[in-house]
């Protein structure tokens, strides 16, 4: 009996949540919002609308660069830049002397082309071509209007523009100021910079310990393969001196760490994130919740699953809320204790409710629970 009335206590719980959810998603969508976003600005950067040949037409005829601001629908840092960056003056009498600039989804009609052939993956993105359509610098993300007209002036320095560099670079052009140059804006560029590119960059040096080195090593070397990683970590006491054994030591857990979970070797990942957490996070919550949730859903080592347990725990001694309350009951969840992770689930569902955040992962968790209860249940009754 006690059984069944704690399956209905949990059907209805779920059935709670879930009308309120429905309710929420029933009531009208304010009027004044879309009003705002059809508002047309009478300043800033004037996008023409055009394909693509006609847009090389007109480009020869002003003598102008070409600017493509490359986007989608659903992106919010573009529509940032639409409401605080392209609408300036500043934005404006730039691109206006210099520039034929239009706008192009990237996921309908000829955006679909230059997505594939420029390699677009992130948004928005901004690409530079000359007025014969060959293309000469990109960058991408949001940023403020004074560093992005910055970054746009590197379009016309060719020891700057990210295409021109790498046209160097292909050549066979190695000397250091072209290496140099070419790693950040490969990284403004891309969002990573090329493992052979560093190699490349550091057999120019001497000196790894100076300033701009270090900057590269810390910001950009992420391949503990790669020859200036394997430098670091064999000469880490080195380093100790000059900035901090800490901050030399969480570089190199760090990388590992990132360099396990981009190859989805779970387990190595596990090994250094575990040892990381215990002797750099025990007083953050939030980077022990973020590794213990990883593990709770790459692992299933139920010894790796003890000790996420021990760092969620941590990290909602330390400042308890919804998110390590979430992942609490997910690693419960992973380690078959599915009565316990049902009552932390709908801990985090009333905190997330008044937080006024989502809580659509619990809501999906409390259905994977019921399932789980009811298997054990139905076991039971057939011994």
């Amino acid at each position: 009996m006690k059984r069944i009335l704690f399956l209905v206590l949990i059907f209805l719980t779920v059935n709670i949540v879930l009308s309120q959810e429905v309710s929420k998603s029933e009531q009208p969508k304010s009027a004044g919002s879309a009003k705002q976003e059809s508002t047309k600005k009478e300043v800033g950067i004037s996008f023409i609308k055009a394909e693509w040949k006609d847009v090389l037409a007109r480009a020869t005829n002003e003598k102008k660069y070409i600017f493509i601001d490359a986007y989608t629908v659903w992106c919010n840092p573009c529509k940032w830049m639409d409401g605080n960056v392209y609408n300036t003056k500043k934005a404006e009498d730039y691109f206006g002397e210099r520039f034929i600039s239009l706008k192009m989804d990237m996921e309908k009609d000829e955006g679909l082309l230059f997505k594939d052939k420029y390699k677009v993956e992130a948004y928005p993105t901004y690409l530079f071509f000359d007025s014969t359509g060959k293309i000469i610098h990109r960058f991408q993300g949001p940023l403020e209007v004074d560093d992005f007209l910055k970054e746009v002036a590197n379009t016309f320095l060719p020891d700057k523009a990210f295409y021109e560099l790498k046209r160097k670079y292909e050549k066979g052009a190695k000397d250091e100021k072209t290496l140099y140059e070419y790693i950040f804006a490969s990284f403004k560029a891309q969002g990573e910079v090329n493992a052979d590119l560093l190699e490349d960059y550091f057999d120019t040096q001497e000196d790894y310990l100076s300033k701009k080195n270090w900057k590269i090593l810390d910001d950009f070397v992420n391949d503990i393969k790669s020859k200036p990683f394997r430098y670091l970590t064999a000469n880490r006491e080195k380093f100790f001196p000059v900035y901090g054994k800490d901050i030399i030591e969480k570089k190199i857990y760090l990388t590992k760490m990132s360099y396990y979970a981009k190859g989805e070797d779970w387990k190595n990942y596990a090994i250094v994130a575990v040892a990381y957490a215990e002797k750099y996070s025990m007083n953050d919550w939030k980077d022990l919740d973020a590794i213990a949730w990883r593990l709770s859903e790459k692992v299933k080592d139920p010894k790796v699953l003890a000790k996420a347990e021990t760092l969620v725990k941590r990290s909602i001694q330390l400042e308890p809320n919804f998110l390590n309350h979430e992942t609490y009951a997910q690693v419960l969840f992973k380690m078959g204790k599915y009565k316990e992770s049902h009552l932390v689930t709908m801990n985090s569902i009333r905190m997330a409710k008044e937080a006024g955040e989502s809580y659509d992962n619990s809501i999906s968790l409390l259905n994977f629970i019921i399932q789980k209860l009811l298997i054990q249940i139905e076991n039971k009754k057939s011994k």
